[in-house]
C-alpha cells in the first residue's frame, strides 16, 4: 500500500495517458461524480496517488438513468472499494433523494436507490453509509440502508443559515465532519461527530476570503481535511484543527471537470485487469511567435518546437516490472492548411520510471502557409514488456491519448489591417470587457454570420483588438455589418467605434436583418500608426444584444481617392466662384 496524499503534481505541455495491466495493490483514491443531462447521469472518474501525484484511472463509467421529471442534481458523492455512490437531490422541496451507485473497478452501473428523506449529501465511515439532512436550523445525521430507508441518529438545533450542508467521513477508519456555510471570517466552524457515542465536539477549518463551501475531503490517513471552494483549497489537521494552508492550484483535488462534489480519500485496490495509467509529458522549448496577440499572429515567420520527452507521472504495481518501455510517433498535427515538418528520435528503451523516452521536433514556415488554426497534439505509440510473477509479455501495446502542447491562429497579411474580422477564426485576435476590464479572446463569435456577439448589461460592454498591421499614410475606409438580436429595456443600442481612442463610426441598430456600415476615416492623427487599438462599444446600460462582424479597415482604393480629391478641389471652387 501506497499512503500519500496531497502530493502536488504538474503537467507541462500536454499529457499522454497510458495503459497497462498490473497485480493487485492499494493506493489513495478519489471518486468524483458525473453530472445530470436530462434522465442520464454522465460519467465519473477515480483519481489515485501515482509517483509523484494524482493521476486519472483510465475507466469509463456506465451511464445512468435517472428521472428527468425530478430536476435532479448531483450534490454529494463517496465510495469504498466496493462501491461508489452518486447523491442526487431535487431542486423540488418534496421530491426525496436518489443514489447511484457503480463498481469503481469496472465502471459497471450497480443502479440506483430511491430514498425515503431529502439529503444534503453523504459520507462512508465506521463501515456505514450515512447522509446529512438540509434543514436549515437543524444539524441532523441518518444511516442509510441498501434498500433506501434512511434512520436520523443525531438531531441538534443549530442557528438558521441557508447554506448547505456538507458531510464527510474517515473511510478508512470512524469519524464524520459536518459544516457549511462561506468563509466569511477567513475560517469555518465544523461538527466533528463520533459515530459510535454521537458525541460532538468543534473544529476550525482553515478557509479563505468569503468563498462559498462547496465540499470537504478527509484522506485516507484521517490526518487531514481539505476546505474546497470555488477557486481555492485549504487544508486543516483533522482532528486537531490546526491551519496548514492553501493547496497548490495543480494539487487540487479534480473537481471543476464535473460537479463541486468529490468523495473523501479511500483504499483503493488495484485488480490483475484494471488498467493503471502513466502520463508523458513533452517538455519543448518553442521559438516566440512574434507579433502574437491573443492567439492570432499575421507575421510570417518560421516557428519551431523541440525538446525531451519524459514520463513525468505513473501508477505500476509494487510486484509488476515493467521493462523495454518503447514510445513513438510521440508528436501529430491535429489540425491546419499546410501541415508542420515532424520528427521523432526515441530514446534506449528502459523500465516504467520518471525518464526521457523520446524527443521530438516540430515546424512550420508560416510564410508559405495558408490562414488558420495551427495545432500540434501528443499521439504516442507505446509497448513494454510485463514481468508478474512468473508470466512476462513481451511488446504488450500500451493504449494512449494526447492533449494539445502548441495551437494558435494565422492569418497572412493583407489589404484588411484587421485581423479575424469574420469570425472565421474564432475569438482569436480579439480581446473583451467584464465588469470594465479587458481579458484575452473573450468574446462570443457566431460563425454562422460571420460575426460577434456584444451583449451588454448594467454596463456597456466592449471588444478591441490591438492591430497587427500599421495605419496607411492616406485615408481609410471602414466597414462592418451590423444587426440587432435582442432588444433592450426602453432604450436602444448604439455601437459607437474608436481607433486609438477617436470616435470614428457611431450606429444605432434598430433592425434584427443584418446591415452594413462604411465610412472612410481622413484624420491625418491616425496615419502611421503602429499597433493602434480598434474598439467597439455596445453603449448601451439597459440589457438588449447586437452583433457586428465582417470588420475591415483598410487603405482608400486609388480611383476612390482621385475621387475624394477631385470633390474637394471642386468643392473649394465653387467657394470661389459664389464669392466672385
Amino acid at each position: 500500500m501506497r499512503i500519500q496524499s496531497l502530493v502536488a503534481f504538474v503537467f507541462v505541455g500536454f499529457w499522454v495517458v497510458a495503459i497497462f495491466t498490473m497485480d493487485a495493490f492499494a493506493a489513495n483514491a478519489t471518486f468524483v461524480p458525473g453530472s445530470v443531462s436530462g434522465s442520464s447521469v454522465l460519467a465519473g472518474l477515480i483519481e489515485v496517488q501515482g509517483s509523484s501525484g494524482r493521476i486519472t484511472v483510465p475507466l469509463t463509467f456506465q451511464t445512468g438513468t435517472v428521472n428527468s421529471s425530478q430536476s435532479l442534481n448531483v450534490v454529494g458523492a463517496t465510495s469504498t472499494d466496493s462501491t461508489t455512490y452518486t447523491l442526487l437531490t431535487s431542486s423540488t422541496p418534496s421530491v426525496n433523494s436518489v443514489l447511484l451507485l457503480n463498481d469503481p473497478h469496472t465502471g459497471v452501473s450497480l443502479g440506483t436507490i430511491q430514498l425515503d428523506a431529502r439529503l444534503g449529501d453523504i459520507a462512508y465511515t465506521n463501515g456505514q453509509l450515512y447522509g446529512i439532512g438540509s434543514n436549515s436550523t437543524a444539524l441532523q445525521i441518518a444511516t442509510i440502508s441498501a434498500d433506501g430507508t434512511t434512520h436520523n441518529v443525531f438531531n441538534q438545533p443549530v442557528s438558521s443559515s441557508t447554506a448547505i450542508w456538507r458531510l464527510s467521513g474517515v473511510g478508512n477508519g470512524s469519524g464524520l465532519l459536518a459544516g457549511r456555510g462561506s468563509f466569511s471570517s477567513g475560517t469555518l466552524q465544523g461538527s466533528l461527530i463520533d459515530p459510535t457515542s454521537f458525541s460532538v465536539s468543534a473544529i476550525t477549518l482553515a478557509g479563505q476570503g468569503s468563498n462559498q463551501l462547496k465540499d470537504m475531503v478527509i484522506n485516507a490517513a484521517g490526518s487531514m481535511v481539505a476546505s474546497v471552494a470555488v477557486g481555492t483549497q485549504t487544508l486543516t489537521s483533522f482532528p486537531s484543527g490546526a491551519s496548514l494552508g492553501p493547496i497548490a492550484g495543480s494539487a487540487q483535488y479534480r473537481t471543476e471537470t464535473f460537479s463541486n462534489a468529490v468523495s473523501d480519500e479511500f483504499n483503493y485496490n488495484y485488480l490483475p485487469t484494471l488498467p493503471g495509467a502513466a502520463s508523458i509529458s513533452w517538455n519543448a522549448t518553442s521559438t516566440p511567435l512574434v507579433g502574437l496577440n491573443d492567439g492570432l499572429t499575421r507575421t510570417p515567420q518560421v516557428f519551431s518546437a523541440s525538446g525531451p520527452f519524459m514520463i513525468k507521472n505513473y501508477v505500476a504495481p509494487d510486484a509488476t516490472v515493467l521493462s523495454n518501455v518503447t514510445v513513438s510517433n510521440q508528436i501529430t498535427q491535429a489540425s491546419g492548411p499546410t501541415p508542420f515538418v515532424i520528427s521523432v528520435q526515441n530514446s534506449a528503451p528502459g523500465d516504467l520510471s520518471n525518464r526521457v523516452v523520446g524527443r521530438g521536433t516540430a515546424t512550420l514556415d508560416l510564410a508559405t502557409a495558408q490562414r488558420g488554426f495551427y495545432q500540434v497534439l501528443g499521439s504516442a505509440s507505446v509497448t513494454a514488456d510485463y514481468s508478474y510473477g512468473t508470466t512476462v509479455d513481451h511488446g504488450r501495446p500500451v493504449q494512449s491519448s494526447g492533449g494539445s502542447l502548441f495551437q494558435f491562429a494565422y492569418e497572412p497579411i493583407s489589404s484588411n489591417l484587421v485581423g479575424n474580422g469574420d469570425a472565421a477564426l474564432g475569438n482569436a485576435g480579439w480581446d473583451g470587457s467584464l465588469g470594465g476590464l479587458f481579458f484575452p479572446q473573450l468574446v462570443t463569435p457566431n460563425l454562422r454570420d460571420h460575426s460577434f456577439i456584444l451583449s451588454s448589461g448594467s454596463s456597456p460592454i466592449a471588444m478591441r483588438q490591438s492591430l497587427q498591421l500599421p495605419t496607411p499614410n492616406s485615408a481609410m475606409q471602414l466597414s462592418f455589418t451590423y444587426n440587432l438580436t435582442a432588444p433592450p429595456s426602453g432604450t436602444t443600442n448604439e455601437i459607437q467605434v474608436f481607433l486609438n481612442s477617436i470616435l470614428v463610426a457611431d450606429v444605432l441598430p434598430t433592425s434584427t436583418s443584418v446591415q452594413t456600415f462604411q465610412t472612410t476615416i481622413d484624420n491625418p492623427s491616425l496615419e502611421n500608426l503602429a499597433n493602434p487599438i480598434l474598439l467597439f462599444q455596445d453603449s448601451s446600460s439597459f440589457g438588449g444584444q447586437v452583433e457586428v462582424g465582417n470588420i475591415s479597415l483598410s487603405a482608400v482604393p486609388e480611383p476612390m481617392m482621385s475621387s475624394l480629391l477631385l470633390l474637394a478641389v471642386g468643392a473649394q471652387c465653387l467657394r470661389r466662384l459664389r464669392r466672385a
